[in-house]
Formats: structure tokens, sequence, C-alpha cells
């Protein structure tokens, strides 16, 4: 069940080194490290289009039976994953993606725009909004198992935020 890195010579200075890596979807679930730790995994998306900041959860995950990654997709509709709020899988790095098309998020490390729901200051712990698709909101009492990360800056629309690496 293990996920498949790419060759270290795969390390990316610069988000916008994604767009020029090719994977197709015989990758899912490959992973590229960045310079400065952040951690970036190849997934489809699904239900709903992304654009970049997007949060998204797990959809659905599966592997074959030599312990290969078979389906891993994601998608940003609150409806459309059944694990919930818990299940967070990473932050879209793409400018936009189709839905049912193949793309990069951000799993762990300071990922420079995640789009939030109302005011978020600098410290904040993040868990993904239950009312707005693909946004985070700021902690509340009782939800400290759901945090994916912790606010970077004060901003309104969007934040950049440090990401709790998932096992």
């Amino acid at each position: 069940m293990a996920f498949k890195n790419l060759p270290a010579s795969r390390l990316v200075d610069d988000i916008d080194e994604l767009s020029t890596i090719e994977a197709n979807s015989d990758e899912l679930g490959a992973k590229i490290n960045g310079n400065h730790g952040e951690v970036y995994e190849f997934v489809q998306f699904v239900d709903l289009d992304v654009v970049e900041g997007d949060v998204v959860e797990l959809a659905e995950l599966s592997f074959d039976d030599e312990g290969k990654v078979d389906t891993l997709s994601v998608t940003k509709d609150r409806d459309g994953s059944s694990l919930g709020r818990a299940a967070v899988r990473g932050v879209v790095v793409a400018t936009s993606v189709d839905a049912d098309h193949y793309g990069w998020i951000q799993i762990q490390g300071v990922c420079p725009k995640v789009n939030q729901s109302g005011s978020v200051s600098a410290g904040d712990e993040l868990v993904a909004n239950g009312s707005a698709d693909g946004e985070v909101r700021s902690m509340s009492a009782g939800e400290e198992a759901q945090v994916i990360g912790v606010a970077a800056e004060d901003l309104v629309s969007t934040c950049s935020a440090s990401l709790i690496p998932r096992t």
C-alpha cells in the first residue's frame, strides 16, 4: 500500500514547475518533494472543477492486488466526500483543473494560497469549512482532530498556511 515517489531528479523549486512535469493516470499517488519542505501528490479531481487554493477531500482511494494505487480521487464538493472533513487530502496548486482531470495538490509544507471563509488570523488552526466547498475556516472548540494546518498570515479571502503532514 505504499505510494511511489517520483525520481529525486524531480525535485521542484517552485509550484509553477509542477505544470511542466508530465504524469498520467498510471502515476496516481506519485509524490514530488519541493526544495523547502513541500510535498505534492498527483491525484484525479472529481465532482467539481477546482482552482488554486481549494481544499480537497479524499473521495476514493483503492489499491490493486500488488498494493499499487488504483484510484486516488479528490473533491472540493462538501457532499462528494463520504469520509467527512477529517479526510482532507491537500490544497490545489494549479490555476484551475476541470472535474475528472488529473493534477497536483500540496499535502505538506507552507502553501502560499489557501481559500478561506470569513476572517482568519495568523496562527489560527484551520479546518475544512463545513458549508463552503473548497474553503477553510478557523477551528472551533472540539474540532482539534480536524485541523489541517495553521494560518501563516492574516487575510480575508486567501492566506498562506503551513499544512500538517497526513499519513
